[in-house]
């Protein structure tokens, strides 16, 4: 009969003598477990246990949970009871090592750290960087990708797929038009030397004011800076930089001042181009905004007042 049935009738019965084994177990661990917590009453034949012993028998309880489990995959009894002790035990502070921040009458602010020995001051330019670092960590995990929401930076990775100039989610939009100074930084899949970098530069072009490729050992190399040619009103284009020779990198990320040319500046693509031919589209995009930020996959898009107040003992001085 054994050799008739198949391998799923075989899987099934196996299946339910382990399921009858572990229940075995579990009720053999359950009736341990009445007898230990019946142990913990008061010597005095008291109803209810003192404070400590009511600490104990929480333990206990918890571990009916888990007993089981624990010991089937070798955990000791004496392991669990400090594991049990060390979750029981006083909190540890969640604030004791961050900041208090005070606000400044210019908007910005001051850390200090407990102790009185260090402070970090902001201006409230720096603080609107800060800003934008914070929003960019967050959100990247989410929007970093090709395909990723509507105007992110993932819309900037990968080949160029906005056939004409205007305003189309395949592109990468800042949070808002105008706003001032903004970038977009690229991984690529290989470090080259770089000789070439193109931005696909889909509407309302010429807002680039800088390009910059990030170095293996955590520096900057500036690949060109200065004012674009605003071109012709209504086209998109394909903007050149020319690298000097001795630059390699897999990073590059290109910064744009949007107050020089209005409305939204928007990147469809940025290709890298080695010295030896060799051309690259960006494997993940961040950015330091997009617009539509915080509407997508549930995520919060922070101002710099609500920053502030996730921190404690916000004070004005």
């Amino acid at each position: 009969m054994v050799a008739g049935m198949n391998s799923k009738t075989a899987w099934w019965i196996g299946g339910q003598l382990l399921s009858l084994a572990v229940i075995g177990g579990l009720w053999s661990e359950l009736r341990d477990l009445k007898g230990r917590v019946g142990q913990e009453r008061e010597p005095g034949g008291g109803d209810g246990p003192s404070p400590a012993k009511h600490g104990a028998a929480r333990v206990s309880a918890s571990d009916a949970s888990g007993e089981g489990a624990a010991a089937r995959s070798g955990v000791s009894p004496e392991r669990r009871a400090a594991a049990e002790k060390a979750k029981s035990g006083p909190a540890v502070s969640q604030t004791g090592g961050r900041p208090r921040v005070e606000s400044t009458p210019d908007g910005g602010v001051v850390f200090r750290w407990p102790g009185g020995g260090r402070s970090l001051a902001l201006t409230p330019e720096e603080l609107t960087g800060f800003e934008q670092d914070i929003r960019a960590a967050r959100m990247e995990p989410f929007i970093k990708k090709p395909g990723g929401p509507s105007w992110s930076p993932g819309q900037a990775a990968g080949a160029p797929d906005t056939a004409t100039h205007g305003d189309f989610a395949t592109a990468w939009a800042s949070q808002s038009q105008d706003g001032g100074k903004e970038w977009l930084q690229l991984k690529y899949a290989g470090t080259t030397e770089i000789g070439e970098v193109v931005v696909h530069e889909s509407y309302n072009p010429g807002a680039i004011s800088r390009v910059v490729a990030m170095m293996p050992d955590g520096g900057e190399q500036v690949l060109w800076e200065g004012t674009q040619d605003p071109g012709t009103a209504g086209q998109a284009r394909n903007s050149s930089f020319t690298v000097p020779p001795g630059i390699s990198s897999d990073q590059i990320r290109v910064e744009m001042d949007t107050a020089r040319v209005p409305g939204w500046n928007e990147i469809d693509a940025v290709e890298l181009v080695g010295r030896d031919g060799k051309r690259q589209w960006a494997t993940e995009s961040t950015a330091s905004s997009y617009y539509g930020e915080g509407r997508a996959l549930g995520a919060t898009a922070y101002t710099s007042q609500e920053i502030l107040l996730d921190l404690p003992e916000v004070e004005k001085r």
